[in-house]
């Protein structure tokens, strides 16, 4: 990890060929499940049938010719989805035609994703739960990434985006090696991560209804390392449902849950291990007051 404090950049409008709420004409292709699984033609020929002449004003919009683009693919769990490699190298080809500049990266030659659970596997309520984590082949990745890249501007490619978890935190992992994210390209879903202040205002607000405030847990800190659907998600479903009705054990559990995940999101930029440590000996202090 690096132990440098990055600066949060907000990320700018993405694109993406299909919204959120649109009819899905990707998992219903016959191509989409050759392509998840290895077929890279499959996945190339995918993505080129779904681009329209409108995204490719959309992508004119985004690139800026003084920091030519780069389109990272964002590593895959299961290491055989071709899609965003695909989508990566069809985009790179797009700018060089619209401006004469534009390149890509392969994520999964450079990154591996430490994570074991993917995430179409998981419940949305239950994906928050499920960490993303990565780490570099190389030791030397970022600096010679850094060193090569001055001037770029690093747009992450993905393919399905539901919750935005994985690419967010594959965003936050660049970012806390210095690697500033521009914005966000996905095939479908929505590319725009970051919760509004309401949205941050309205969590604080849920836990402490909860009795949660006392946890020690700066709410809008951790609403800030995630995206809109899980802020969405961690007040309305784990704290303002879930936890509300949960007997005594069970929310023994949850709020031990809630001190991992800001330690993995929010403390990640130091030593994760060391904060979790200090947490469970704040928890484990509290419950022995408690039965004191």
């Amino acid at each position: 990890m690096s132990n440098t404090t990055p600066t949060h950049h907000t990320l700018k409008k993405g694109l993406s060929i299909f919204g959120k709420h649109d009819d899905d004409p990707v998992r219903i292709d016959p191509l989409f499940e050759p392509a998840k699984t290895g077929d890279y033609t499959a996945a190339a020929s995918l993505v080129g049938n779904l681009w329209t002449e409108d995204k490719t004003e959309e992508l004119r919009q985004l690139i800026l010719p003084e920091r030519p683009p780069i389109f990272f693919s964002v590593p895959s769990t299961s290491r055989t989805n071709q899609l965003p490699i695909a989508y990566a190298r069809f985009l790179a080809q797009k700018a060089q035609e619209i401006s004469g500049c534009g390149t890509y990266l392969v994520g999964d030659e450079h990154i591996s994703s430490l994570h074991t659970s993917m995430m179409k596997s998981l419940k949305k309520h239950h994906r928050l739960m499920a960490p993303r984590l990565y780490e570099t082949f190389s030791p030397s990745f970022f600096d010679d990434l850094k060193y090569h890249t001055q001037h770029n501007q690093i747009v992450l490619v993905e393919d399905i985006i539901t919750t935005g978890s994985s690419v967010n935190a594959f965003r936050r992992f660049l970012e806390a090696h210095n690697v500033p994210v521009e914005c966000i390209i996905g095939i479908k879903g929505e590319t725009q991560l970051d919760p509004a202040e309401n949205d941050l205002k309205k969590l604080e607000r849920t836990a402490k209804k909860a009795e949660l405030d006392k946890m020690g847990i700066d709410w809008i800190a951790l609403g800030r390392e995630l995206t809109q659907s899980e802020v969405a998600t961690l007040s309305s479903y784990h704290i303002g449902q879930h936890y509300k009705q949960a007997d005594e054990q069970s929310k023994l559990l949850m709020r031990r849950q809630l001190y991992y995940l800001y330690a993995l999101k929010v403390c990640q930029r130091t030593e994760v291990a060391t904060k979790l440590n200090r947490l469970s000996y704040v928890l484990n202090h509290k419950e022995e007051r408690s039965h004191a």
